[in-house]
């Protein structure tokens, strides 16, 4: 399912006039962002103009030839003729294959004449250069305007970005209009992130290396490593830009606590914080998944969380496998033939993130410290 809203008409900076920086992973790129219709008129005159920039180089091409070569007595004037009546390199093409026809014939039945050698020979050059004028003339017709085109992208209006402003109230006592536009802002990004996860999956997928050392219905261990670049944040001041972000998780069967009839109780990275889940034996009821980090670690870029399972106990109509899945059956068919074992491990993990620009490198909480970016950070007041 595709989830599509159509944005106000002043919501993107377009005109012919309004140059902004294209980010890419090499570098921002000089861009105009303009309508369907505009773009179309402007791939037409490109290809006009580069039409115009070949006939007026081929004139000027002859124009040197008949300088140099008009006054020669040594060879045929007739391929120089032939140019000069062409009026374009097309033409001159073929009035020039015509002529070697020509001479061919003429010397047909034996071996060819030196004087048809010779003019045979001189008009080779001439050829070549028509036709690579031919050439140049159709790729640049085709592929220049082709070049124009940078994707479908446009930088967003100033006037339509609404953010609180909670720097300014620190008690978040908005007025109504605030609140009735914060609420706004809630549900079409909400379907918007829903599209661009289902788009991403392709591309994404591809940047993220995923090694999975084991995975059986008791032990489940992998890292992962990815790279979010500027590019992908649409930074128009640093392109280059780019966050490295590395984990590992695994299984850890020691943070069970304590289990139950109704549930299971864990305690939380060997301290003393426990969590508690009651089961949900309900056959039409999703797996779930709790998340939870460890805000002891004294900040930095090192986060330790862990991830608590809720599916032991649920009743499943076919047998699961994995340590979070794995079922036994019950003997009987009602509700179900299968549920997934209790005492479910947890995913204890850890994750670093740090920033790259320029060969420069910081802690993943230090952005704002890197020499050269040129992000303008706005700190909340207290």
């Amino acid at each position: 399912m595709d989830f599509y809203t159509n944005p106000m008409k002043y919501t993107y900076v377009t005109g012919i006039t309004k140059v902004f920086l294209m980010p890419t992973d090499s570098g921002g790129i000089p861009a105009v962002a303009v309508s369907y219709r505009v773009a179309i008129y402007i791939y037409g005159a490109y290809t006009i103009l580069m039409i115009l920039i070949f006939m007026i180089g081929w004139s000027l091409i002859l124009a040197v030839l008949m300088a140099f070569l008009s006054g020669s007595d040594t060879h045929s004037k007739t391929p120089l003729l032939a140019l000069w009546g062409s009026g374009e390199s097309m033409n001159a093409t073929m009035l020039l294959a015509s002529y070697f026809k020509r001479v061919i014939l003429l010397n047909k039945g034996g071996d060819m004449k030196w004087g048809g050698m010779r003019d045979l020979l001189w008009g080779l050059p001439f050829v070549f250069i028509a036709l690579v004028v031919v050439l140049g003339n159709a790729a640049a017709s085709v592929l220049v305007p082709a070049q124009l085109a940078m994707g479908n992208v446009a930088p967003v209006a100033k006037d339509v970005i609404f953010y609180p402003n909670f720097a300014n109230n620190t008690q978040h006592n908005l007025t109504s209009s605030e609140i009735r536009r914060l609420d706004s802002l809630k549900v079409l990004p909400a379907l918007r992130a829903l599209a661009a996860v289902e788009v991403a999956r392709g591309t994404a997928r591809r940047r993220v290396y995923i090694d999975i050392d084991g995975k059986s219905d008791d032990s489940f261990n992998a890292s992962y490593d990815y790279n979010v670049t500027g590019v992908d944040m649409g930074l128009q001041s640093d392109p280059k830009l780019r966050l490295r972000v590395k984990g590992s998780c695994h299984t850890d069967d020691t943070w069970l606590l304590n289990s139950t009839d109704q549930g299971d109780t864990y305690r939380l990275f060997g301290g003393n914080d426990t969590f508690e889940l009651k089961y949900q034996p309900g056959v039409g009821l999703p797996p779930m998944l709790n998340f939870r980090i460890n805000t002891n670690t004294g900040g930095g870029s090192n986060v330790l969380y862990a991830m608590i399972p809720n599916t032991g106990g649920l009743y499943s109509h076919t047998p699961g496998h994995g340590a979070w899945y794995v079922t036994d059956k019950t003997g009987a068919s009602v509700p179900a033939e299968y549920q997934v074992r209790r005492k479910r491990p947890v995913l204890s993990c850890w994750e670093a993130k740090t920033w790259h620009l320029n060969g420069r490198e910081v802690d993943g909480s230090k952005l704002d410290t890197l020499p050269i970016i040129n992000i303008n950070f706005v700190k909340a007041k207290a």
